[in-house]
């Protein structure tokens, strides 16, 4: 894996030397390094535990929605992976923004009494990134359990 030597990774994209595996650890490491992005600035930010508990489920979610989405397409027709991936984190991305949306609100609705304290904004957020990103690897695994379960069935092709 090239870090730094622009020009011998664009010799090993010119010559097809790049596997699809190396190709999927760049995207994992610009994902992560993208997502953890967020966590630079120090406005705003819970401190502590809460801190590194919210980094732990973006980086478990990260890596875990990209090596099962790897894994699905390496064990079926091992085809275009990258646009698999990005057109699936996409589709399943807005579908989960919306549902997490209608919890929220919902959730918010029933605690109306509660906004004024301290936590609530802060129980918000939490509560929206916990759930989003567990969303996304449950999301993930249904992918993994109904790829295995259509390449049992020769006659359909896998999702990913």
């Amino acid at each position: 894996m090239t870090l730094f030597n622009l020009k011998k990774l664009e010799e090993q994209l010119r010559n097809d030397q790049l596997s699809d595996r190396t190709a999927m650890y760049y995207l994992m490491i610009n994902t992560l390094l993208y997502s953890l992005s967020a966590y630079l600035s120090t406005e705003n930010q819970p401190a502590g535990w809460i801190l590194w508990s919210q980094i732990a489920i973006v980086i478990i979610s990260n890596v875990a929605g990209i090596l099962i989405t790897f894994e699905i397409n390496s064990n079926g027709d091992n085809k275009d992976y990258f646009k698999r991936f990005q057109a699936l984190v996409f589709v399943i991305g807005i579908r989960l923004f919306i549902l997490i949306i209608g919890i929220l609100i919902i959730t918010t609705i029933i605690s109306e009494p509660l906004t004024s304290h301290p936590l609530s904004d802060f129980c918000s957020s939490a509560l929206f990134n916990t759930l989003y990103c567990a969303l996304m690897i449950r999301s993930f695994k249904r992918l993994h359990v109904n790829a295995k379960r259509n390449r049992s069935n020769k006659d359909i092709e896998p999702i990913v």
